[in-house]
């Protein structure tokens, strides 16, 4: 009996330091962290990111969510990298709004945020779309699917609303010239080492041991 105890508690000890992520290693802490993201995890990403289109296609900020149904997921794009990076966010901040205001999470493949991304991932990466170099041929396919046109576009970004979200996210740009994308970002200060995650399963594990911090 002694034994099996002792057996026990060890079997209990590796499985308690499996996931004793170390700061520096498996993470990082955010000198300016992101306010109001208790329970949160935040994904800082790019449209022209490659390795954000794999993210986005392999639906990894869903499958987190199945497993750790209580965490706020959020997504914040770098408006400042390449070309059309401020013209990307003003379609996404009005489907936020959108989204917000019909009660769909952006991560849901109905929501208008995710059509954008889905839509412009592929112009980017399979069609190798340029727009011409010009703002009002890559605003067509967003316009499209927001179902408005461009000057009703402008004004909401005037509106209290849109001038809000556009500057809610002014931080990953900061985040992303430090970091990178995709970067990912627990209770707004913990950067996960993406290195250090070596199946989506690990990905879960580390955010999960990171969201009780």
């Amino acid at each position: 009996m002694l034994k099996q105890i002792k057996k026990l508690a060890l079997v209990l000890l590796v499985s308690s330091n499996l996931f004793a992520l170390s700061e520096g290693v498996e993470y990082n802490v955010l000198e300016n962290p992101i306010p109001n993201s208790d329970n949160s995890l935040t994904e800082i990403w790019s449209y022209q990111c490659s390795h954000c289109y794999l993210h986005h296609n392999h639906n990894t900020l869903g499958l987190i969510k199945e497993q750790l149904k209580d965490l706020d997921i959020r997504l914040m794009m770098v408006k400042t990298w390449g070309k059309f990076g401020q013209e990307m966010a003003n379609l996404l901040a009005y489907a936020h709004y959108q989204d917000e205001k019909n009660k769909i999470s952006l991560i849901d493949k109905n929501s208008l945020y995710d059509k954008i991304s889905s839509v412009y991932f592929v112009e980017m990466f399979k069609n190798k779309s340029t727009w011409n170099n010009n703002p009002d041929e890559f605003y067509k396919s967003g316009l499209s699917i927001l179902g408005i046109s461009k000057k009703k576009l402008e004004s909401f970004l005037q509106s209290p609303e849109g001038k809000y979200l556009l500057s809610s996210t002014d931080i990953a740009n900061e985040i992303a010239n430090t970091y990178g994308t995709p970067t990912f970002i627990v209770n707004g200060k913990y950067v996960i080492n993406l290195a250090h995650a070596k199946s989506p399963q690990m990905l879960i594990d580390m955010i999960n041991e990171l969201s009780k911090k």
